[in-house]
């Protein structure tokens, strides 16, 4: 289990209030190690906590930039058929930095874009900036085994593993919403892409949200 944060605007951000309080709350999900990356249009910063699993060392460390191919990377999960992927990548003539399931993530993207997603057999939560298409996407594995919550105000979009870390904005609402909490009551749990606050949202299962910062 690992813990990821994450914000993009159509505005630059005062770094300071957004990151460095929400991740100190995702500690528990990965203890091992945290990183935080911001662009330099201060759009978009991301921030992660790691329970380190494959590849323990530094190198699979998150979030994971890569510069020369403008692309930056969040994830929470496994992909089971990362040692494929590897070597359908390494046949393109990519050579590989670490053995982490991270990398092979991202230049899957790289190479597929959004259909990378097609291609993976796992249980992941990932989002991934790409600074030349100046899109970020957020996506949840097929069955849903990995959480994601967001909030999109028009202008900024908040996601984080889990919902105390988005709450944790002193801007943002915190306000009950009658109809899931009534779906809580009667069915004990909250269905598809509701949430019990108002305004915050489940990214459904096998589902993927594209945020383009034009």
């Amino acid at each position: 289990m690992c813990g990821l944060v994450g914000v993009a605007s159509y505005r630059s951000l005062d770094r300071e209030q957004y990151l460095a309080q929400r991740s100190a709350l995702l500690d528990h999900r990965g203890p091992d190690s945290s990183g935080e990356w911001w662009s330099d249009n201060g759009k978009v910063g991301m921030a992660h906590r790691r329970l380190s699993i494959i590849d323990v060392s530094t190198d699979g460390h998150q979030p994971m930039n890569f510069p020369e191919l403008g692309l930056t990377l969040v994830f929470n999960g496994e992909i089971y058929n990362y040692k494929e992927l590897r070597a359908d990548i390494e046949c393109k003539g990519f050579v590989f930095r670490s053995s982490s399931d991270t990398e092979v993530l991202l230049l899957a993207y790289h190479i597929w874009g959004i259909d990378c997603v097609k291609k993976l057999n796992g249980m992941f939560a990932f989002a991934i900036y790409d600074r030349a298409a100046a899109k970020l996407m957020i996506a949840r594995d097929r069955v849903g085994e990995k959480p994601l919550f967001y909030h999109f105000d028009g202008e900024t979009l908040h996601f984080s593993s889990e919902l105390k870390a988005l709450i944790a904005h002193p801007e943002l609402p915190k306000k009950i919403d009658p109809l899931s909490f009534d779906c809580f009551l009667s069915m004990g749990y909250i269905p598809s892409e509701r949430c019990i606050l108002e305004g915050y949202n489940k990214l459904a299962a096998g589902h993927f949200l594209d945020f383009d910062l034009k």
